[in-house]
C-alpha cells in the first residue's frame, strides 16, 4: 500500500539539491501526505494515498520548493563559463588539428588524450571535445561556487576582439561566431589538403570519389576556399574596424570569384558523367549565390553612399 509513497519520496530525493537536512525534508513530506490521505477518508487506503500524492504535486515541483538560495553554479559565473570554455576549446581544437596533420598522439595526463585522427574521425571528435571542455569548466565553477568564498577568478581580457565603434544596422561581431567560422574553415582546409578536392559523390571513408575531374576539382575547390577564407578574414577585420567597407570588400572579392567560375569553362569537368542538365544545375546554384552576394554588395554600397552624403549635425557654438 505504501509503495507509491516510497517511490514518490525516492523521486524527490533524487531531485533535492540541498547541502543538509535531506532526510528531515523527506520525513516532513511523508508526514504531510499521510496526514492528507487520512483526512480524506478517515483512514489511509491505497486510493486515498494516491490522491494525496497527486494533490501534493510532482516531484520536480516539490523539490524546487526546497532549493532556496542554494546554487549549483552561481549565475554570476555565466560569462566565465562561456569565455573559459571558448578559450579552452580553441586550444583543444588546435591540438586536434595538429594530431591529425602530423598523425601523432597528443596527451596531457590526466586532462585529455588525443589519438591520431583522420579527417572523418576528427569531425566526429570535435563535438565531444567541446562537451568535454564545457564540462571541465562547469566542474571548476561548481567547486568554486560550493566553497562559498569570495574568490576572484581571472577575467581574460580580449580587447583586440572588441570593435572600435558601432555601425547602425551592422551588428557587433561575436567571438563565438568567429570561433565557429575558424573551426569550419580549418576543417574544410584539412579535407582539401588530404583529398585535393572538396566535392565528392561517394563518401567512402577510405577512398572518397571526387565529383569533378582533377582540374575542375582543384579549380572549384580553390574558389570555394577563397570565398570561405575571405568571409573568415572579413569577420576578423570587423573586430578591429567594424565598418561596412569591410563587408563591401568581402562581397566584391567573392563576386569576382563567382564571375570567374561562371565564365571560365573547364573541359571534361565531371569525373562520372557529363550531362548538360548537370552543368546547368551547377551554374544555377553558382548564379543564385552570385545574385545573393550582389544584393548584399549593393546594399552596403548604398548605405555607405548615404552615410557619406548625410548632412552632419552642427556642433555646439
Amino acid at each position: 500500500m505504501y509503495e507509491p509513497l516510497e517511490n514518490y519520496l525516492e523521486d524527490i530525493d533524487h531531485l533535492l539539491v540541498v547541502p543538509e537536512g535531506r532526510q528531515e525534508i523527506l520525513d516532513e513530506i511523508k508526514s504531510h501526505i499521510l496526514e492528507r490521505a487520512q483526512d480524506d477518508t478517515g483512514q489511509i487506503t491505497g486510493e486515498s494515498l494516491k490522491r494525496a500524492i497527486s494533490l501534493y504535486g510532482s516531484p520536480q515541483q516539490v523539490a524546487s520548493k526546497y532549493v532556496g538560495d542554494y546554487q549549483i553554479i552561481s549565475p554570476t559565473y555565466k560569462k566565465y563559463l562561456i569565455r573559459y570554455t571558448a578559450i579552452l576549446f580553441a586550444a583543444h581544437l588546435c591540438l586536434l588539428v595538429l594530431a591529425s596533420l602530423f598523425k601523432t598522439n597528443v596527451y596531457l595526463f590526466p586532462f585529455f588524450f588525443i589519438p591520431r585522427l583522420d579527417v572523418i574521425h576528427l569531425l566526429n571528435f570535435i563535438p565531444m571535445a567541446l562537451l568535454y571542455d564545457l564540462g571541465l569548466v562547469g566542474l571548476v565553477l561548481y567547486v568554486v561556487t560550493q566553497r562559498n568564498k569570495d574568490i576572484k577568478l581571472p577575467w581574460v581580457k580580449l580587447k583586440f576582439l572588441k570593435p572600435i565603434h558601432d555601425v547602425p544596422g551592422l551588428k557587433r561581431p561575436k567571438f563565438l561566431v568567429l570561433l565557429v567560422l575558424g573551426v569550419g574553415y580549418g576543417l574544410v582546409l584539412a579535407v582539401f589538403v588530404k583529398y585535393g578536392t572538396l566535392f565528392f559523390y561517394s563518401l567512402n571513408l577510405k577512398e572518397p570519389k571526387p565529383f569533378f575531374g582533377p582540374v575542375a576539382s582543384l579549380w572549384y575547390s580553390l574558389a570555394l576556399l577563397f570565398v570561405f577564407g575571405v568571409a573568415f578574414l572579413a569577420y576578423v577585420m570587423r573586430f578591429i574596424v567594424n565598418s561596412r567597407w569591410v563587408e563591401l570588400a568581402k562581397y566584391a572579392m567573392s563576386l569576382l570569384v563567382f564571375f570567374l567560375v561562371i565564365n571560365i569553362p573547364i573541359a571534361d569537368a565531371f569525373s562520372v558523367w557529363d550531362h548538360p542538365d548537370l552543368k546547368t544545375m551547377i551554374m544555377v546554384i553558382v548564379g543564385f549565390f552570385a545574385l545573393l552576394y550582389s544584393y548584399e554588395f549593393l546594399k552596403n554600397f548604398i548605405l555607405i553612399v548615404r552615410g557619406a552624403f548625410k548632412p552632419r549635425q552642427p556642433g555646439p557654438s
